[in-house]
């Protein structure tokens, strides 16, 4: 054996921002839950985001693992895209299930999983963790869907608990409010207490085009434009703009910006 095979190599990657900063600056465009009314732009860029976020959930299932911590400040965005254009970290408390078997509560510790969730967890981190991980009753890869669930609770603006499907529409009423309540029905599924009812990530992704509106975005429109004209602070972020280009063709947002 060589001294080389006896070297740990550890590969950093450089990532501009997390998507918590990104909907931080989103919120300052579009006042989340105003009204129930829902921006079509911002419902676009949101379900581009929760698109790639769930493919990122569907890769971790079908190799077994649990992230058990997913919230938007664990979540890195990069503008070189096209295809990463978000990766997961903070895996420190990732579960690798065995035989795709549930990890009972009690065994967690040997995992490596924290046990004390008051003393070592962020409040608002926790908010994010499904029930069944909050209270160490033993989990799987559903837990990460509940996550899912509610960190698109908080891309749309949506409180499930108080907010009725019923009222949730659009500003643009020649989008179908239809497209707005299956999101809602799926965000609400996504943030069940009991795990046996949430879907998978996979599954969600199937039905993505009973939710997605994109057809009906017309990027060129004045509205649109006037709002990238007046939010440089948003869309000039380097992020952004590669983002938007590549999922909604929003190319001219770099015009607008050097303009």
């Amino acid at each position: 054996m060589t001294d080389f095979e006896n070297t740990l190599c550890i590969q950093y990657e450089y990532y501009e921002q997390t998507l918590a900063h990104l909907l931080t600056l989103k919120s300052g465009v579009f006042p989340a839950g105003k009204n129930n009314i829902i921006h079509p732009l911002d419902y676009c860029i949101s379900t581009a985001l929760l698109g790639d976020l769930l493919g990122a959930i569907d890769h971790l299932a079908t190799n077994n693992i649990v992230h058990t911590r997913l919230a938007p400040e664990h979540i890195y965005l990069c503008a070189r895209g096209p295809v990463n254009w978000l990766k997961i970290g903070h895996f420190e408390s990732a579960v690798a299930l065995v035989n795709r078997l549930d990890v009972p509560g009690k065994c967690q510790q040997q995992f490596g999983v924290f046990d004390d969730l008051d003393e070592k967890v962020p409040l608002c981190l926790a908010k994010y963790m499904a029930p069944e991980v909050v209270r160490n009753i033993g989990y799987n890869t559903s837990a990460d869907m509940y996550s899912v669930g509610a960190i698109a609770e908080y891309m749309f603006g949506l409180n499930i608990t108080e907010t009725a499907r019923s009222r949730i529409t659009f500003t643009d009423h020649s989008i179908p409010r239809n497209y707005c309540r299956k999101l809602y029905d799926i965000v609400e599924k996504m943030s069940d207490k009991d795990r046996s009812l949430r879907p998978t990530a996979r599954r969600v992704l199937a039905t993505q085009s009973e939710y997605v509106v994109y057809d009906y975005l017309d990027v060129n429109s004045v509205p649109i434009k006037s709002i990238v004209m007046s939010n440089s602070h948003f869309f000039d972020n380097p992020f952004v703009q590669k983002y938007l280009a590549h999922k909604l063709a929003l190319n001219m947002v770099a015009e607008v910006v050097v303009a």
